[in-house]
Parts: C-alpha cells; sequence; structure tokens
C-alpha cells in the first residue's frame, strides 16, 4: 500500500508522539491497566452473551454471533466473521 506525503507525515508525528509516551516512566503500567480493563470488558461480554437464554437456538449461532461481536467491539476481529 502506497501512503500519501500527508500519511507519511502523519505517521511520523504519530510515531514520534508514541515513543515519547512509551518513554514516561509510567507509561507501561498505566498500558497496562488499559489493557486489562478491555480485556475483562470484553469477558464480561461474552459471558453475558453465552448466559443470555434469549440467545438459544439449536446451533448457537446467535450466541456465537454475541460473542464474535463483542469481541469486534474490542478490537478483535476474525476472518470467519464477515458480515
Amino acid at each position: 500500500m502506497e501512503l500519501s506525503i500527508y500519511e507519511r507525515l502523519a505517521a511520523q508525528a504519530i510515531g514520534t508522539e508514541i515513543v515519547k509516551y512509551l518513554s514516561r516512566k509510567d507509561a507501561p503500567e498505566e498500558l497496562a491497566a488499559l489493557t486489562e480493563s478491555r480485556a475483562v470488558q470484553a469477558l464480561n461480554e461474552i459471558v453475558r452473551a453465552l448466559d443470555n437464554p434469549a440467545l438459544s437456538d439449536p446451533d448457537c449461532f446467535r450466541q456465537i454471533e454475541a460473542v464474535l461481536s463483542a469481541l469486534e467491539a474490542n478490537g478483535i476481529t476474525s476472518a470467519r466473521h464477515d458480515w
């Protein structure tokens, strides 16, 4: 993929800001807390979907769809889920 000049300059600026951010002494702990928070949120959504009797069907399609949607809402995608 060929990036435009604007996109290359933007990527460079974003990269610079990320390096500055990560060089802060509290950045690793802050990133770990944010990551854990997102993971816990995704897992809670998945458990709610699996425990929801309204999503029951013989092939569990609606539960699987709800689990995949929860993952996608948290930035985790699957090539097998293509709607």
